[in-house]
């Protein structure tokens, strides 16, 4: 078992964040193995499971960008919710709702 203690930094902490989010990941790919080989009730739990960590997934990328914009309430209930219920559409209306917060190149006039 992995278990790392990060420092009390700034670089660590986005560290701590992104590890986080990649062990989501990870858990939502062996979950998904474990689904293709089970049917019933079985199927069931880890279909649960693989939600939990999708969910976890989604809200420690929130929190990550919430730091990198400076807006911790990007993490509220209803913008997961609608990522997980609207899955493109909600992301969309989330980079809408927050595009002057990001540092982004102005567009360019085409010569």
């Amino acid at each position: 078992m992995i278990n790392l203690l990060f420092e009390d930094t700034e670089s660590a902490d986005l560290q701590d964040r992104v590890c986080s989010i990649l062990l989501s990941l990870s858990m939502m790919a062996d979950t998904k193995q474990r689904i293709d080989m089970v049917n019933g009730e079985t199927e069931r739990v880890y279909r649960a499971e693989y939600q939990y960590h999708y969910e976890t997934a989604l809200k420690n990328t929130l929190r990550l960008l919430g730091v990198l914009i400076g807006h911790v309430e990007l993490t509220s209930q209803s913008r997961i919710e609608s990522i997980l219920h609207n899955g493109y559409e909600g992301f969309q209306k989330l980079i809408e709702d927050f595009e002057d917060a990001f540092e982004t190149e102005t567009a360019r006039p085409s010569a």
